[in-house]
Formats: structure tokens, C-alpha cells, sequence
């Protein structure tokens, strides 16, 4: 999941990928401890909230950058 997104919430902040990386890593640990030390889809969303408030972008923003991942992906893996 994290190679999914990191990418994107790169993107679409402008925030250079390893910074990102960082900060998204970060969020999702501190989520994790607040629940339970559980990664989950609950966990996974609190992360990304919380990389959001710290760099602000619309979800139409996320999707159509994760959108336009998925057709790069599906390029690259040969698929028409």
C-alpha cells in the first residue's frame, strides 16, 4: 500500500518522494500506535489525513493522480 501512495501523495503536493516517504511512513506509525499497533485500512486512511493537513491538496487531486498511476503501471506491465 505504501508503494502505492507515497508516489502519488508526491505528486500531487509537490512534496519531493523522499520527503514524502518520510512523512507518510511517520503518520503511519503514529497511527498504528494510536490503534493498537494495528496497520489497517482505518489506519491507512488516518496516514493520509494526516500527511494531508501537513500538505493540503483536494481528494479529486488524489484520485485522478492514483487514476493516472494505474495507467502508468498498466503501461509499463504491458497491458493495451
Amino acid at each position: 500500500m505504501i508503494a502505492d501512495i507515497v508516489p502519488v501523495l508526491a505528486a500531487v503536493t509537490s512534496v519531493d518522494a523522499e520527503e514524502a516517504n518520510a512523512e507518510f511512513t511517520e503518520a503511519l506509525a503514529e497511527a498504528a500506535m494510536a490503534n493498537g499497533g494495528v496497520i489497517n485500512t482505518s489506519t491507512f486512511a488516518a496516514a493520509v489525513l494526516a500527511f494531508r493537513a501537513a500538505h493540503p491538496f483536494s481528494l479529486g487531486d488524489l484520485q485522478a493522480g492514483q487514476k493516472a498511476k494505474e495507467e502508468v503501471d498498466a503501461r509499463e506491465a504491458g497491458a493495451p
